[in-house]
């Protein structure tokens, strides 16, 4: 349990893409963070599986600005 926090960096592209699993709780889950306001402004989570599936995000609206990416585990039991 736990979160683990990137270093911020601006974004240049459009478009980012990674892989998820995992269970599907709000408890865990990977958020993508605004740096000047903190808040979060894209969440996933897994889908009850060990088997990776590739997230997309459209950062139009995030260009030219300063992100960083948490990774959260609050979840307590399996999973």
């Amino acid at each position: 349990m736990g979160k683990l926090t990137s270093v911020r960096f601006k974004v240049t592209q459009r478009w980012a893409s990674f892989l998820i699993a995992g269970g599907d709780w709000e408890t865990t889950r990977v958020e993508l963070i605004d740096a000047e306001s903190q808040k979060a402004f894209f969440k996933a989570t897994g889908q009850q599986s060990e088997n990776l599936r590739p997230v997309v995000v459209d950062l139009e609206k995030q260009l030219g600005k300063e992100i960083f990416i948490r990774l959260v585990d609050e979840q307590k039991g399996h999973w």
